[in-house]
C-alpha cells in the first residue's frame, strides 16, 4: 500500500510538471504611466537607428524600447536587424529568443499615427 502511495505520488508531480511547460507567451511589458511615456511615429523612430553616436530604439507591439546600452546592439545592430525600426514581425517569427529579451532593456514609448 505504502509502495502505491509513493507511485502516485510520483505519477501525479510528473503530470503536473508537464502541464506547467508552456511555449513562450509575447512579452507584455509593465506599462509605465503615459505621462512617462514618449511618443514616436515610424518616421520618427527612424532617427533612432543607434548609427553615429545615436541612441538605438527599436518597436516590438506597439512598444518602443531603448537598446542604446544593450551589448547585443552595438552601433543600433543586432543580427542583421538595425535600430530604428518596429521588429515586431522579426521578433515574433524570427528570433531565438523571441520577446523574451525586451524585460532587459528600458521601455521608453509607443508608436502613434503618422
Amino acid at each position: 500500500m505504502r509502495r502505491l502511495g509513493l507511485i502516485l505520488i510520483v505519477l501525479v508531480s510528473v503530470l503536473l510538471y508537464g502541464c506547467t511547460e508552456a511555449e513562450e507567451e509575447t512579452f507584455v511589458p509593465e506599462v509605465p504611466t503615459e505621462e512617462t511615456l514618449l511618443e514616436f511615429t515610424l518616421t520618427e523612430l527612424l532617427e533612432f537607428d543607434g548609427t553615429n553616436g545615436k541612441d538605438a530604439y527599436i518597436a516590438v507591439n506597439g512598444f518602443v524600447y531603448d537598446v542604446t546600452n544593450s551589448e547585443y546592439w552595438r552601433n543600433g545592430g543586432h543580427n542583421g536587424f538595425q535600430a530604428g525600426r518596429d521588429l515586431t514581425s522579426a521578433m515574433t517569427s524570427q528570433s531565438p529568443h523571441g520577446t523574451s529579451f525586451l524585460s532587459r532593456v528600458p521601455l521608453i514609448g509607443i508608436i502613434v499615427e503618422e
